[in-house]
């Protein structure tokens, strides 16, 4: 007698389908964001001015210089195409050491970003219940089924590991 696997492939599909839709509101959330946080024209010339003069650090003196001789871009160095974007990433952490008293305090005011921080953690309102094990619960068994690989898996039954029902 062959068992009916039709109702596990149309959770599988949809599973997929949910996934590929949530991947394609990512892309375009990111998409957005990029825009949104582009510099401007403006913004851009004063960080060049700032940077030529050293004003920056001569990180950002030497990415100037690479801009003005054609050799970079600022828009392949935001964007993390150029591969002189480690002189950028120097600046910034820079920044952020010189400034890390007042980031802390500015996002421990910020009730969205503690919200977020409570749902990761398992604390918010809408967070997924803990799974077995975690925070002091007792672990009821494996928290992931075995991998094909391992030897416990010498059982010759395909795990289906590599199924993929829209082919």
């Amino acid at each position: 007698m062959a068992t009916d696997f039709s109702a596990y492939d149309d959770a599988i599909r949809n599973a997929f389908r949910e996934l590929n839709a949530t991947i394609a509101e990512a892309r375009r959330e990111l998409e957005r964001f990029k825009e949104r946080n582009k510099p401007t024209d403006e913004e851009i010339s004063e960080l060049h001015r700032l940077a030529r003069s050293g004003e920056l650090g001569e990180d950002m003196r030497e990415l100037a210089r690479l801009v003005d001789a054609g050799e970079d871009s600022w828009q392949a160095v935001f964007s993390g195409e150029s591969p002189n974007r480690d002189l950028l990433h120097a600046h910034l952490d820079r920044m952020m050491a010189q400034n890390r008293d007042a980031v802390a305090e500015a996002l421990a005011d910020d009730p969205e970003l503690e919200e977020a921080r409570r749902e990761v953690e398992g604390d918010g309102p809408g967070a997924p219940p803990a799974p077995p094990g975690a925070r002091g619960q007792a672990s009821s068994g494996p928290a992931r089924p075995p991998r094909r690989d391992e030897p416990e898996d010498d059982d010759g039954i395909d795990d289906f590991d590599d199924y993929h029902p829209l082919r």
